[in-house]
């Protein structure tokens, strides 16, 4: 199967959403940690995403929540020694709409802390300017990156911290999640 299309399989379970273990969120749960990250990890080893030999400590890895599931999944690429955990640090990561129209592509920061509490908003909004000052305009970097997401998260969860972490991204809308080879060159800018 390809990335694509587990991608595509990801959102009729979002809109089946329990905070509970129900069978839709154990089969939605077995993509997000199992089998995006490692199609992820085949096709970076294998050279095919560009610009990740960069990162020499590179780990993929997914969640839906640790005990009660997280109404917004997802999938990151990040550095084992600068971000050891998702509440640590810059990386890329894919987050996918509570509502299931979308999953975004992104540049983001940790938005709790260890102790899981959200990072106030005025930390988030530094952190987001800090963030932004050090790289160029999206649009000069590719024309259909967007300056902010919507993970239409007006249930329970993070949806809305994760917007605010979130520098830039692509939007890979349902129905037209683009080919692997196309996901690959976006992970890559």
């Amino acid at each position: 199967m390809s990335i694509q299309q587990s991608i595509e399989k990801v959102f009729p379970l979002q809109l089946k959403y329990s905070k509970s273990n129900t069978p839709a969120m154990q089969a939605r749960g077995q993509l997000i940690r199992y089998e995006i990250p490692e199609q992820f990890r085949s096709a970076a080893s294998g050279g095919q995403i560009p610009n990740l030999s960069l990162i020499p400590d590179l780990f993929i890895e997914g969640s839906d929540g640790k005990g009660n599931k997280n109404y917004v999944p997802w999938v990151r690429f990040a550095s084992e020694s600068l971000s050891p955990s998702a509440r640590i640090g810059w990386y890329v990561t894919f987050l996918f709409s509570s509502d299931a129209s979308s999953v975004w592509l992104v540049i983001a920061h940790a938005s709790s802390s260890e102790g899981g509490k959200a990072i106030s908003r005025e930390t988030r909004q530094k952190l987001k300017e800090w963030g932004l000052s050090k790289l160029p305009n999206p649009k000069s970097i590719d024309v259909n990156l967007n300056p902010s997401i919507d993970l239409n998260s007006d249930g329970p969860g993070l949806g809305d911290i994760f917007e605010s972490t979130s520098l830039f991204g692509f939007q890979l809308k349902k129905g037209e999640v683009p080919t692997d080879s196309e996901i690959y060159q976006r992970i890559g800018v």
